[in-house]
C-alpha cells in the first residue's frame, strides 16, 4: 500500500490521531462490548455473513496467483479491510485454520504488526505471532 498525497505524518487523511480517527490500534474496546470502531455498520452476525461470502469470492478468484500483492489487490479482500475491527477476529480464525495470505489484511486493520522482522516470510512464524497478538488483545481465545 502507499501513502496518500493527502495523508499528515501521523497517518490520517485529515490530520487526526490515528486514535480519534477510529483506528482499531486502541485494544481496550473489544468488539463484544459492541461499539463498532469503522465506518462499517453491521451488526457482528452481519459482518461474519459477510466476511464469509467475501472470504469465498476472494479466495477462489485469487487461487492461481502467487504473489501476495496481487491477492491483496483484489476488491473483496480490500472490502474485508474496510470491514475494520469486525473482521479481525474472524480473519484470525481463517488464518488459524487455513493460513492464507491475511498478514496484509491485519497490519491494516490492526496498523501494527506483531511479525519480528527474522519472521517476515515465514509463514508459520506469522500465523503464529498473529494468533498470539489476537489472544493477547481478547479478539479470539
Amino acid at each position: 500500500m502507499t501513502a496518500s498525497a493527502d495523508a499528515q505524518p501521523d497517518g490520517t487523511a485529515d490530520g487526526r490521531r490515528m486514535e480519534e480517527a477510529g483506528a482499531p490500534r486502541d485494544h481496550g474496546q473489544t468488539l463484544r462490548e459492541g461499539r463498532p470502531e469503522t465506518a462499517y455498520a453491521g451488526t457482528l452476525a452481519t459482518a461474519e455473513t459477510e466476511f464469509r461470502r467475501l472470504t469465498a469470492e476472494w479466495k477462489r478468484e485469487t487461487a492461481h496467483l502467487s504473489s501476495p500483492d496481487l491477492i491483496a489487490e483484489h476488491r473483496a479482500y480490500q472490502e474485508i479491510i474496510g470491514m475494520g475491527k469486525y473482521a479481525i477476529p474472524l480473519i484470525l480464525h481463517d488464518l488459524g485454520q487455513t493460513k492464507a495470505q491475511w498478514f496484509l489484511a491485519l497490519r491494516s486493520i490492526a496498523r501494527e504488526s506483531p511479525v519480528e522482522p527474522k519472521d517476515r516470510g515465514d509463514v508459520d512464524a506469522m500465523t503464529n505471532a498473529w494468533l498470539d497478538w489476537g489472544r493477547k488483545y481478547r479478539y479470539i481465545d
